[in-house]
């Protein structure tokens, strides 16, 4: 703020000192208490006696003097003790998901804070209703666009400016590009500038091109930490947890006196929202609030910020040991999606654990038996018309339930008895007989579609889930039988079915030829239509495609034999695979 309006400290600092301190660089403790006595000392003689006026009574200036040198020391060291929780809190090195969960906690707090401020300079709050607030395009308010903005109001080009600043149109061209940052005293002789063509007070213009400027730096710097998304994300979730926190405030507060009212406000804006009103304002929030991905932090009070970040980081650790994991084991399809497994991880991270447990429902207890049957329903719903006819877009299923398999791979290591070695052994089996059965279902698809390229597609996958999946074990619990008997028939089916590739390459080489071939001949009777001589280059590489199109024939003759004897044993497969009972 201080560099925004152009205020330096004339006696406190030099200007080393100084900008060490306005760059968030520690100085020492006494150098800052007489910076911040330097601010609030320029700051109180610009009130009013009106201003100073409260309950009919003048406060007098150097009593202000003192309160506002009080209240910046305090914000002052809050912030600092604020940087030291969190950098203790995170001892490693950062993720942009530990980034954004340490923004997101800070933005609430400011957001409680805030709202203290304003009620503090009287800000006009419409408590009758909350609207939805307008969403912010964080973009618009960036440096270069403003700057655009001030240049076509103005009048000027590009061009002209870089000549009567006495810099090259490339300089004036990186100024304007996007997140550039331009120095603070080039800032200045630019709103000289352009203040003349907008009709403008140069000193008004000044800082409005400042605080684009540290609204820049500050999008900067979050956006090299976090996700593209995140800092738009975030300005926007906070305008409305301003807006909910004080409507809400304001409530509070209205019958409290002057005196009162201001002690209130002063000890939330300075001790934050642990004290009360503070955890009222969460609940306001949180009733507004839709979207699940902001509840955990709203609802995470700042004595507990530690905690919260402690759970983050030992997801991230999680997250990290899994790919290891996946390595070594050589796991197929355990968190080989990326975007789905950046999903997970801000699913625990940010979503508050009741909403997960309110979601998953409590832990199953059952025995093997009764899990087999969970797992037999869920198959049953991908097989239904329902899912089938259903809107929403489905991933690959089939994945999910082969990462199943994987995942319980794991688990049933630390199994404590046979009991759960029991239920992880279901798992691991009915995930890949699962999986198998819905990569069919795709399969049974694609075939009545007679799309042969799209079948070559999938048949690529076959290798790789073969491959996946463990020697199958010979004797097994009675419960797991059914389950493996099905899983041998679904191999054996694969197997055949990766067989038939032979056959759809060589029907897909001679659809290429045909549609080549029918080209040649197109062109050929078409020259001959119009009275010109034939092409002898078309001719001869018609005769050769016929050549090519008679041989590739002969030889998919016995392809086509071994096929159908593979297609004949794929029936009798499925008609198998149809008798199992899966649940």
């Amino acid at each position: 703020m201080a560099g925004i309006i152009g205020w330096k400290p004339h006696r406190a600092a030099g200007e080393s000192t100084w900008r060490k301190f306005i760059h968030g660089k520690r100085i020492h403790q006494d150098t800052r208490k007489d910076i911040l006595g330097e601010i609030a000392a320029d700051l109180t003689p610009q009130l009013t006696e009106e201003e100073r006026t409260v309950e009919g009574q003048v406060i007098p200036l150097e009593v202000i003097k003192d309160q506002l040198h009080e209240v910046l020391v305090l914000h002052s060291n809050w912030w600092d003790g604020l940087c030291e929780r969190l950098q203790s809190a995170i001892p490693v090195e950062s993720t942009d998901i530990i980034n954004m969960a340490v923004l997101r906690l800070a933005v609430v707090e400011v957001a409680i804070r805030a709202s203290a401020l304003f009620l503090l300079v009287d800000y006009r709050v419409d408590s009758s209703a909350q609207q939805e607030t307008a969403r912010i395009d964080v973009q618009k308010f960036l440096l270069p666009m403003i700057l655009r903005q001030a240049l076509k109001r103005a009048g000027i080009t590009r061009q002209q400016l870089a000549e009567e600043l006495g810099v090259t149109k490339e300089a004036v061209d990186q100024w304007l590009a996007r997140d550039a940052l331009v120095a603070v005293e080039r800032l200045d002789e630019i709103a000289e500038m352009l203040s003349a063509g907008m009709g403008q007070d140069p000193d008004f213009l000044r800082r409005i091109l400042r605080l684009a400027r540290g609204w820049t730096q500050l999008f900067r710097g979050v956006s090299a930490r976090v996700d593209s998304e995140e800092p738009n994300h975030m300005v926007n979730a906070l305008t409305g947890m301003i807006q909910s926190a004080l409507v809400s405030l304001k409530e509070q507060v209205a019958p409290l006196g002057t005196l009162e009212r201001m002690s209130v406000l002063t000890h939330l804006l300075l001790l934050g929202s642990d004290l009360p009103p503070g955890p009222e304002l969460r609940r306001a929030m949180l009733a507004r609030e839709a979207g699940d991905d902001w509840k955990g932090v709203i609802s995470t009070p700042m004595h507990e910020w530690e905690a919260f970040l402690t759970n983050a980081l030992s997801i991230e650790k999680h997250a990290l040991d899994m790919k290891r994991i996946r390595s070594v084991k050589g796991f197929t399809f355990l968190w080989a999606d990326e975007e789905r497994t950046r999903l997970s991880r801000m699913i625990g991270v940010f979503v508050s654990p009741e909403k997960l447990r309110s979601f998953l429902g409590p832990d199953f207890k059952g025995t093997p038996e009764q899990l087999l049957a969970l797992m037999g329903r869920f198959l049953n719903y991908y097989r239904s018309e329902e899912y089938n006819h259903s809107e929403v877009e489905r991933p690959e299923a089939w994945r999910m339930s082969m990462e199943i398999a994987e995942s319980s791979q794991l688990h049933i290591r630390s199994a404590r008895n046979d009991h759960e070695r029991m239920r992880w052994e279901v798992l691991i089996w009915f995930g890949y007989a699962q999986g198998i059965a819905l990569l069919t279902k795709e399969w049974q698809e694609i075939d009545a579609r007679d799309d042969t390229l799209e079948m070559l597609t999938w048949l690529k996958r076959i290798p790789e889930v073969r491959r996946s999946i463990p020697p199958l074990p010979e004797k097994v619990d009675p419960v797991l039988q059914g389950t493996l008997a099905l899983l041998r028939a679904q191999l054996s089916q694969l197997e055949n079915l990766e067989s038939i590739s032979e056959f759809l390459e060589g029907k897909l080489e001679q659809e290429e030829l045909d549609r080549a071939l029918a080209a040649l001949q197109n062109r050929l009777a078409q020259k001959e239509q119009a009275g010109r001589e034939p092409d002898s280059h078309a001719q001869e590489e018609a005769t050769r495609l016929k050549a090519l199109s008679t041989t590739l024939g002969e030889k998919m003759k016995d392809v086509v034999a071994r096929s159908r004897t593979k297609r004949a044993e794929m029936e009798s497969l499925l008609r198998q695979l149809r008798g199992f009972s899966l649940s």
